[in-house]
């Protein structure tokens, strides 16, 4: 018998080549690649983490996990209340049923603000600390989709896929926002990759594999849609995958597995949502009566990749960002040449599948949910993955020039710290240095929308206490006020009024207090004005 030589050299060294151009990447290279991912993506994520303000939303996420949302909204406009900043603490009656039966008053369920109690319990409650548990879903959220590639035999796509995200706009923005949408596309994530490991390896399943499958696909899609409900809007896509599957047996399983977390859904959540049906079908701050309804809608759909991947509101005309979403992604399916191969078509209904449903709402009603990239961040994933597996259906010099021009777009978009800031501690710091013993603190927000003054007070008051101990009495005003509410407020000897208009001020019982100056302004909150009363 001859043996066989080894290869070595340069023709060991060509074989190695020729097998990672085919996507062949050993587990210990694929796993190396992701961890270097997963630290870039910690670093991105991590800075400048707490620097901004807690912003509204924000302190609901706390008001929840603390099981006082009620409380926190119950500032009664145009009455005079004492000034009140907790809210949003823990409590002893802070209790994981507590929050469960606390958020059928919200437009969310419950699982966010469950793990988010326990975290605080655990790290504190500081800028820092509250959004560290955003970032760890955020960052988490890049395995599935590396995984899922990887289970389609690309590892070198997935690590792609996962490094772009790691950089993407929207998936930074939300991972240093206290609120569920990181959550959510981490069990999205790993809903779509255990979905995706049924859909190509069904046959090489014994039985008890593939009911292992189905918990664990039941499970995730169960969390994801109890983290937020759009969630849904991508695993709708699922359906239509399963329809033109194969396998009698992948279909039926994954029809029962379906219709088991619909009922666990129903019978744990249920009840709480159809009581929270009113308050999610009242959402006014989600409508428009623009003119030009159905036309934005169509932009928002063209500008929506652009809008997903990077940081494009500096840019100018307004129309840009929608020729190059078109363009972008038109280019994207023209690479693809629409193949219909497994992993396109899942990417495929995890980006276009949300976006169809979000518009067809849209243009059929006043709401425009395609103008909020909290919602449609659940389909970044998907538009990514296309990306990617077009950027590697290109040969030659043609693909590096788009990696090139998408990592300088990427590069001179990158946009951090990325939550909103609505300067609370510069609003609080500045009510405290012309507050006294004595005043009335009043947010005036007369022909605004109805939760300005709330909201703005809200805000303030979180972090005043970080500046005075002194806690003045507090008047919320949409309207001008009555007689009687004239005659409550002409008892204090000054009033200290922030108001959302700039250059103007507002005197409610004009003859009785004067203007004295005005502070300054702070942005997204309004000017701080000092009233006394005249002698």
């Amino acid at each position: 018998m001859v043996k066989q030589k080894k290869e070595r050299g340069p023709g060991k060294r060509l074989a190695k080549e020729s097998a990672d151009r085919t996507g062949q990447l050993s587990s210990r290279s694929f796993a190396l690649g992701l961890l270097i991912v997963l630290v870039v993506a910690a670093g991105v994520r991590l800075y400048g983490l707490g620097e901004p303000d807690f912003w509204l939303d924000e302190l609901h996420s706390m008001a929840n996990s603390a099981a006082r949302r009620v409380e926190f909204e119950t500032p009664i406009l145009g009455t005079i209340l004492e000034f009140s900043s907790g809210a949003t603490e823990l409590t002893g009656k802070s209790t994981w049923s507590s929050v469960w039966r606390g958020m059928r008053d919200d437009s969310h369920p419950p699982t966010y603000f469950l793990l988010l109690q326990s975290w605080r319990r655990l790290v504190g409650d500081g800028e820092f600390a509250v959004r560290l548990l955003a970032t760890l879903f955020s960052i988490l959220s890049l395995v599935p989709v590396a995984l899922m590639l990887r289970t389609f035999g690309l590892p070198r796509q997935g690590l792609a896929a996962a490094a772009f995200l790691a950089v993407a706009f929207t998936h930074i923005r939300y991972a240093q926002d206290n609120r569920p949408y990181s959550l959510a596309m981490l069990l999205l994530g790993i809903s779509f990759w255990t979905f995706a490991r049924g859909y190509v390896g069904w046959d090489r399943y014994n039985r008890r594999e593939r009911w292992a499958w189905a918990t664990l696909y039941g499970l995730a899609s169960y969390l994801a849609v109890m983290t937020h409900y759009f969630t849904g809007a991508a695993l709708v896509g699922h359906a239509v995958l399963v329809a033109t599957h194969r396998r009698a047996s992948f279909r039926r399983t994954w029809t029962l597995t379906v219709a088991a977390t619909l009922v666990a859904f129903g019978l744990t959540w249920g009840p709480a949502l159809l009581q929270q049906w009113e308050f999610i079908a009242n959402q006014d701050w989600l409508r428009t009566w623009e003119p030009d309804h159905a036309l934005r809608t169509v932009l928002r759909m063209a500008d929506l990749p652009i809008r997903l991947l990077f940081w494009h509101e500096p840019f100018t005309p307004a129309y840009l960002p929608s020729v190059a979403g078109a363009v972008l992604l038109g280019g994207t399916l023209i690479a693809l040449r629409l193949r219909t191969d497994p992993t396109a078509k899942l990417f495929a209904v995890w980006y276009f599948m949300p976006l169809l449903l979000f518009a067809t709402l849209d243009l059929t009603t006043d709401m425009r949910l395609l103008n909020h990239l909290r919602y449609t961040s659940i389909a970044a994933p998907g538009l990514v993955g296309l990306i990617v597996l077009a950027v590697f259906r290109i040969r030659g010099l043609a693909r590096w020039s788009v990696i090139v021009g998408l990592g300088l777009a990427t590069a001179f978009t990158l946009h951090l710290p990325t939550p909103v800031n609505p300067r609370g501690r510069r609003a609080a710091k500045w009510i405290s240095q012309v507050c006294r013993p004595g005043d009335l603190l009043i947010f005036e927000g007369i022909d605004w929308p109805p939760y300005w003054a709330r909201h703005s007070y809200q805000i303030a008051a979180y972090y005043l206490p970080q500046f005075t101990q002194v806690k003045p009495p507090v008047a919320l005003i949409r309207e001008p006020p009555d007689s009687d509410f004239q005659e409550a407020i002409s008892a204090f000897p000054r009033l200290i009024i922030v108001s959302p208009r700039a250059g103007e001020f507002f005197n409610p019982v004009p003859g009785v207090f004067r203007h004295v100056n005005k502070t300054g302004y702070v942005r997204l909150m309004g000017e701080v004005h000092v009233l006394e009363r005249i002698r």
